[in-house]
């Protein structure tokens, strides 16, 4: 319990008492991912979830899939969304977006710009421009300046071996050119 006294110039006061409790709907904070990538063809691939709080104390629901728990084996390539949620508390929530890829799958690399506030303008573009690209809604291209912003996967194929794919997450980022000013002008 905290104390406030409130007094005036008379010698008048009143004393008031309260508790300020935690906020108990404080969304976790995912700490890391740690992931074992899979093999071409293979459900061999892991992944654990690592929050700021007890584990335990949340569900963990992976799509696809329909997986539950902070740490997964069995894992094949692809893009995870896992929805984590406090068990005493369903406003506590994240999401936690996880990759799983193949160790001997194709590579690339994304050049992205943000998004500007509540807009899908963010750009990517994916090198090498030989590869096949299929982003999460289904489209394919290289090259994407249509993106909200967030965490978009996005499915590699090198067309000199299709049986061996692979999956890589696009982070777009917010530009938000919102400004301001403060200006403090103490009277006596």
């Amino acid at each position: 319990f905290d104390v406030v006294i409130f007094g005036d110039q008379d010698g008048c006061s009143v004393t008031e008492s309260f508790y300020i409790a935690p906020c108990a709907c404080e969304s976790p904070e995912v700490l890391s991912v740690a992931v074992i990538e899979a093999t071409c063809g293979n459900s061999d691939g892991a992944a654990t979830i690592h929050l700021n709080d007890d584990e335990s104390l949340y569900t963990f629901t992976w799509m696809p899939g329909n997986l539950n728990g902070n740490v997964q084996t069995g894992l094949s390539f692809g893009g995870y969304t896992v929805d984590v949620v406090n068990s005493l508390s369903p406003t506590s929530n994240t999401t936690a977006f996880v990759a799983v890829t193949n160790a001997d799958g194709p590579t690339a690399t994304a050049v992205t710009t943000p998004a500007t506030c509540m807009a899908s303008d963010g750009c990517a573009t994916l090198t090498p421009a030989s590869f096949t690209y299929t982003w999460f809604d289904g489209l394919g291209s290289n090259n994407r300046c249509d993106l909200p912003t967030g965490t978009h996967f996005v499915t590699i194929t090198d067309p000199a071996d299709p049986t061996c794919p692979n999956v890589m997450a696009v982070l777009i980022g917010e530009d938000n050119p919102l400004e301001a000013d403060v200006i403090t002008t103490i009277a006596p």
